[in-house]
């Protein structure tokens, strides 16, 4: 149920645009506002230490944007969720983890 919770949240059915663009995405929105663009994309991977503060902010309910924690209660339990929290705690808290993300630099020109 988690890993299918976790797919729904980074599927385009869920429609929010801050998880779920591709760099095309970002090239089409540029353009259409009259922009000539260049893009060129990397993906980087780095040491995250995992803190209290960081596991706080991946489980606290959302103040200016949703949280971890509140996307996966859109389709699991408060329980199911704190049960998450625990063992996420238990595996990663004060450990040293990989973390990999996506970088995309657009230069973009008035045409």
């Amino acid at each position: 149920r988690w890993m299918k919770a976790e797919e729904q949240i980074y599927s385009a059915e869920n429609g929010d645009p801050c998880l779920n663009w591709e760099i095309e995405d970002l090239l089409t929105a540029f353009r259409s506002a009259g922009f000539e663009v260049h893009c060129e994309a990397e993906q980087i991977s780095h040491d995250l230490y995992v803190t209290p503060q960081l596991m706080e902010r991946w489980f606290r309910a959302g103040v200016k944007s949703l949280s971890y924690s509140d996307r996966l209660g859109q389709t699991l339990s408060q329980t199911e969720v704190e049960q998450i929290q625990a063992v996420l705690a238990q595996n990663l808290l004060h450990k040293t983890v990989r973390w990999g993300r996506a970088i995309a630099y657009i230069t973009a020109a008035v045409r």
